[in-house]
């Protein structure tokens, strides 16, 4: 399994509506788990907001990210299952994250069989929790971008299985934890400074 032959596959889903989570998610096995986190972290890799619908999709990856960490398969809430998303957009993104995959994985190193260990599973599954959990925070639109890097580097990391990927994945958490630990800062003084 490769990222560009999946991406590809859900951009080809999302091209034929109506678009929902069933359709994308139906398909899926356990070990495809990350490829519905990679989807949802390439929802955010585009200008046009989302309102709403990112804490909903930042819920769900939080969900996957724990069920990740626990060697289960996708799960999405029966209630979301045949809500509509914008198929049009999300295929679009989708083939242009395919046609970049494609020129990244044939310089990639081989798979690394550690890499489907009991402990980095849980490491990877909590760093995507984590990445969700920033996603759902109500900071302005542009502010999902920078979540949605670290979340695609580790769901393709847990798809290739290679460490390379997973380093740079953790590397972008850290950077994303010092950034909204900066931006709450920023806004708990000018709450005060409004309150004085």
């Amino acid at each position: 399994m490769t990222v560009s032959t999946e991406l590809t596959r859900l951009a080809g889903v999302c091209a034929q509506p109506p678009v929902t989570f069933r359709t994308l998610v139906a398909p899926m096995t356990a070990r495809e788990h990350a490829v519905l986190t990679l989807f949802l972290g390439v929802c955010f890799m585009h200008p046009v907001p989302m309102p709403g619908l990112s804490f909903i999709l930042g819920v769900i990856i939080s969900i996957a990210g724990a069920r990740i960490a626990r060697g289960l398969g996708p799960w999405v809430p029966e209630r979301w299952l045949d809500r509509e998303l914008p198929g049009g957009v999300l295929a679009q993104v989708l083939e242009k994250a395919a046609a970049l995959a494609r020129r990244v994985e044939p310089k990639s190193a081989r798979p690394s069989a550690w890499m489907d260990g009991a402990a980095i599973r849980l490491v990877v599954g909590a760093s995507i929790s984590i990445c969700g959990v920033l996603i759902c925070t109500p900071f302005p639109p542009p502010t999902n971008f920078p979540p949605a890097i670290a979340l695609i580097l580790l769901s393709v990391a847990t798809i290739l299985q290679r460490p390379g990927w997973l380093a740079a994945g953790l590397i972008a958490l850290a950077a994303n934890l010092c950034l909204f630990g900066a931006l709450t800062a920023g806004a708990a003084v000018a709450a005060l400074a409004v309150l004085r």
